[in-house]
């Protein structure tokens, strides 16, 4: 077996591992209250309460930052976000999420966006970044070279069926989204949906908190 075969297996197996120790009733309560007291903590300091969901080894300063996994860098909360947030109504004024609700099938997808909505204050910010399937469907249909090779390089794709079936199932992706479903669903949550540009935003908070990078070739959504 290569090394890059011992790590995969490695960090599959450490991925299992941390999402069983996270679902676990006594971890999951602790961190809820921890959770409870963090969020309790900066709403009584007039700090603006900022949530980072499914950020993985990504810490964001200031923000509490939560995962599912933990890594070398852990988040501040072990929580399984597909349950909701265990969080009061109206109590956070930011969430940020990256990379996240394309790993939840779509009822509970819609549930986390939902919660995500209950647990804002009256003016907070929800921001998602997501892959775009439109454009990944695009990129398909029109036998982008650019996407194979870099699908060919990192999973070994030779053909732009195994490619599109690879960006569809691969990272653990459930459900993934276009611009006109995630704008309905967001909508019918009780959201002012406004679509975004990579890194911008009218709040400051939320001003380069981006990864993934369209004009570089990602396939997102910035809403």
């Amino acid at each position: 077996m290569t090394k890059e075969k011992k790590a995969s297996k490695l960090k599959d197996t450490l991925k299992i591992y941390s999402q069983y120790i996270s679902r676990f009733p006594l971890t999951r309560l602790l961190n809820i209250l921890k959770l409870k007291m963090m969020v309790k903590s900066k709403n009584n300091k007039n700090k603006s309460v900022c949530l980072h969901l499914g950020g993985g080894p990504r810490h964001l300063k200031d923000w509490i930052n939560i995962d599912i996994l933990f890594y070398f860098s852990m988040p501040d909360i072990l929580l399984d976000l597909s349950k909701g947030l265990p969080l009061p109504n109206n109590c956070v004024d930011y969430i940020y999420t990256e990379d996240l609700i394309e790993h939840i099938d779509f009822e509970k997808g819609k549930l986390l966006m939902a919660e995500c909505h209950r647990v804002l204050k009256p003016g907070g910010v929800f921001r998602a970044v997501t892959p775009d399937l439109k454009s990944f469907a695009l990129a398909y249909i029109n036998n982008s070279e650019v996407d194979l090779k870099w699908y060919r390089d990192a999973l070994g794709c030779q053909s732009f069926a195994e490619m599109f079936n690879a960006g569809l199932r691969e990272w653990g992706h459930t459900f993934l989204y276009d611009k006109e479903l995630l704008s309905l669903t967001l909508n019918n949550m009780g959201f002012r949906v406004v679509e975004q540009k990579y890194n911008a935003s009218e709040e400051k908070t939320l001003v380069g908190v981006d990864c993934r990078n369209s004009e570089e070739g990602s396939h997102s959504l910035y809403f």
